[in-house]
């Protein structure tokens, strides 16, 4: 047994012994969080003068794949965009509504051929833009969106228009994306240029937080700003975070740089499809070709086709972006009216870039019992609607290229278009029979409802200004009634002289 004095000694050093362990676990802690911020200032503290803001990347790339215009409305998480955009000398065009910056872009697509370009900030700036996005989806036509959003550090937690953007594009982009980094910022640019030309083009979306576009110092002074104040060691570790985190964003940030103007691919169609279709038109006596949209993507080619399309010497009708490729007169085998009554009568029918849908009655408009040819860039497409009228031969690849080849064919083959002046003469008197039809039309006067001015008669309208249209001018039509009425009296004097909203219908565009 011990005795007092010793049970004592005993009973004193317990609490020391226990404390032991505790304090010398603080002294490792307290090293190695001391090492922890030697190693995070070392590793992880940016120099902010040595990086240029993901905006300035941003506008780089834009103007060496050739962006002559951006449209957007100004917002703040995406202003380093179009600050750098101008610049660089991309014109900037701001519009009063975002929906209205995607029409813009969708337009310039159309015409240039260079993808068009539009920049909106977060939130309601994105979801502004959903019928234009979804218009420029079924009209074909490349564009980029650009959205703004939230910092990635605040992305769920509640932020300013802090919403799910990639959920909301998803169904009516071709591609989306949302980088992390800086260094990410040139790469998916320059792929938006691929995607949104890739296959059928269409629109693609890209997200970009907010610290990734603007300077880095700002980003810098923002994120401090998220930093717990005081000495207490949780505000400690949360400040090292995010230092880390600056330097995850910024790591790397100038080793990219913008690379060359990006071609669009060729989609060159097969050699046999373009033997078959030489076949099918040698042997007919009637054929019909009806153009769309799609066969104007190659827009420095159009006077090319033009000329391909005279050569083969067939009745030709043109839809969407087509109207205008054959000039103003037609080039002598263009025509505007009777179409199905063509299309009922033909013994071949080729659909160069147009899709058996609504405007086509479903398929119904061709003859049963005629050849039919579909040339697209897209399967779907292209036999869409095949059990009402499934193609006798499906060409997969660019129907601009394809009649370019078939015309080229034709005449090294010794063809002899003139054996289609009969039915080129049944044609035009259908036509002519038309004229003048809708020239009595367009003299009938409106009848004036009571105690009121009579309504003007729209034909009579369009006629007038059929009158008055430049040989270079641009006819930009809404959808609706009028654009039908339109179709028919206006004549674009040149290829890429037509611009209508396309398959959707869209109204105020």
């Amino acid at each position: 047994r011990l005795g007092p004095w010793e049970a004592g000694r005993e009973m004193s050093c317990c609490p020391l012994r226990k404390a032991l362990p505790l304090v010398a676990a603080g002294g490792v802690a307290f090293a190695v969080y001391k090492l922890f911020r030697v190693y995070v200032k070392a590793a992880y503290e940016i120099d902010c003068s040595k990086f240029d803001s993901g905006g300035k990347l941003i506008a780089a790339v834009l103007k060496k794949q050739g962006v002559q215009h951006l449209f957007c409305l100004s917002g703040g998480h995406v202003s380093p965009v179009y600050v750098e955009a101008e610049r660089v000398g991309i014109k900037v065009v701001d519009v009063r509504h975002e929906v209205n910056s995607v029409f813009a872009a969708d337009a310039v697509a159309r015409v240039t051929g260079v993808p068009g370009v539009a920049v909106v900030t977060a939130g309601p700036g994105v979801t502004n833009t959903v019928t234009a996005v979804k218009n420029a989806q079924m009209a074909e036509s490349p564009v980029i969106i650009l959205g703004g959003c939230t910092s990635i550090l605040l992305m769920g937690r509640g932020s300013l228009q802090d919403i799910d953007h990639l959920s909301v594009m998803k169904s009516i982009v071709k591609w989306s994306a949302s980088p992390r980094s800086v260094k990410e910022l040139i790469p998916c640019i320059e792929r938006a240029f691929v995607e949104c030309r890739k296959g059928v083009p269409g629109p693609v979306f890209i997200e970009l937080p907010m610290d990734l576009t603007w300077p880095a110092h700002v980003t810098k002074e923002v994120v401090g700003q998220m930093a717990p104040k005081g000495n207490s060691f949780p505000a400690k570790i949360a400040r090292g975070f995010l230092q880390y985190h600056m330097s995850t964003i910024f790591a790397g940030a100038m080793d990219n740089q913008p690379g060359e103007l990006i071609r669009p691919r060729t989609y060159t169609p097969s050699a046999g499809n373009v033997r078959a279709a030489v076949a099918a038109v040698t042997a007919s006596q009637r054929p019909v070709i009806v153009i769309g949209s799609q066969a104007m993507h190659r827009q420095s080619e159009a006077h090319l086709l033009a000329d391909a399309v005279a050569k083969l010497g067939i009745p030709v009708f043109v839809s969407g972006m087509a109207r205008g490729l054959m000039g103003r007169d037609g080039r002598g085998v263009q025509f505007v009216h009777n179409r199905s009554a063509a299309l009922k009568n033909a013994d071949l029918v080729i659909f160069a870039g147009v899709v058996a849908d609504f405007r086509m009655n479903y398929g119904v408009a061709v003859n049963p019992r005629a050849h039919f040819i579909t040339v697209n860039r897209s399967r779907a497409l292209g036999t869409m609607n095949s059990a009402i009228k499934s193609p006798d031969l499906f060409v997969m690849g660019d129907s601009a290229l394809f009649l370019m080849e078939l015309s080229k064919s034709l005449s090294a083959s010794g063809a002899q278009p003139s054996k289609f002046a009969p039915w080129l003469q049944q044609c035009r008197d259908r036509e002519n029979e038309k004229e003048a039809a809708i020239a009595a039309n367009a003299a009938r006067e409106p009848k004036a409802e009571s105690g009121q001015e009579p309504f003007l008669n729209p034909v009579h309208l369009c006629r007038e200004i059929e009158k008055v249209i430049d040989d270079n001018a641009v006819v930009c039509v809404d959808g609706g009634d009028f654009v039908g009425t339109a179709a028919y009296t206006l004549h674009p004097r040149q290829p890429l002289g037509w611009l209508d909203p396309g398959a959707f219908g869209t109204l105020g565009v």
